[in-house]
């Protein structure tokens, strides 16, 4: 199946998706997704307690992992059906992920950071390139672009990681906790930023978080428990 390379962001089908870890007696099932529609575009939130498959969740839609069963369309391509690279080609050309951990390069300076998503089409990135990541780590408020990711704080990694997210303007925008390690002014501008891009391209916005404020901003909420998934509702 060939992987689209639109500027439109895709709707999302899925159906009887189960992710399963271990064999017989030693089987423990994660997520167990009899369907789920996401409309192109959508802005939505997974919401649950810890422990519950939020991320497990996440990582499928965005194929990070394949699952034990059933059918992942974004568009015309079912993630089940591809292999390690070809997911992981998909990805990179659709989505923009914020990890929970932020799996930056710590050798590298935050502005390179940024960059590295561009580099696996570039190595040699131009004037605009550099530009644009830096008017990103700008608006999410990180002075310091130079200095080494290993050194910074933890708040400060977060906003790299989101800008990192952000530079190739991802049709598909999934972050994990993004304004976790950050104080109430900085969470808002997070906020801003990520709702402001998502419609920007028309992007399609999945958001695992627990901040109050950011769950009453986006406008549906994936409420899943034990691995289930309830059907997709408006947020309140």
């Amino acid at each position: 199946m060939p992987i689209s390379a639109s500027s439109e962001a895709p709707p999302l089908t899925v159906h009887d998706l189960r992710l399963v870890y271990g064999r017989g007696r030693d089987a423990t099932t994660v997520l167990d997704v009899p369907a789920l529609s996401i409309a192109a575009g959508a802005q939505l939130s997974v919401s649950g307690p810890s422990g519950s498959g939020k991320t497990s969740l996440l990582h499928v839609l965005t194929g990070i992992e394949r699952p034990t069963t059933g059918l992942i369309c974004w568009g015309s391509v079912d993630l089940a059906t591809l292999g390690e690279g070809a997911r992981d080609a998909w990805r990179r050309r659709n989505v923009g992920l914020v990890f929970q951990d932020f799996h930056l390069a710590p050798q590298l300076s935050a502005l390179e950071n940024v960059l590295l998503p561009l580099r696996f089409d570039h190595w040699r990135l131009g004037a605009a390139q550099r530009d644009r990541a830096q008017d990103l780590l700008d608006a999410v408020g990180l002075a310091e672009p130079k200095r080494r990711a290993g050194v910074l704080s933890r708040g400060e990694q977060q906003r790299v990681a989101i800008a990192r997210a952000l530079i190739r303007d991802p049709r598909i925008l999934a972050a994990d906790e993004p304004t976790a390690s950050l104080d109430a002014e900085n969470r808002a501008v997070v906020a801003d930023l990520l709702l402001a891009a998502a419609r920007r391209s028309g992007a399609t916005l999945l958001v695992v978080t627990h901040d109050a404020a950011l769950l009453g901003r986006l406008g549906s909420v994936i409420r899943i428990a034990n691995g289930s998934v309830a059907p997709v509702e408006a947020a309140a």
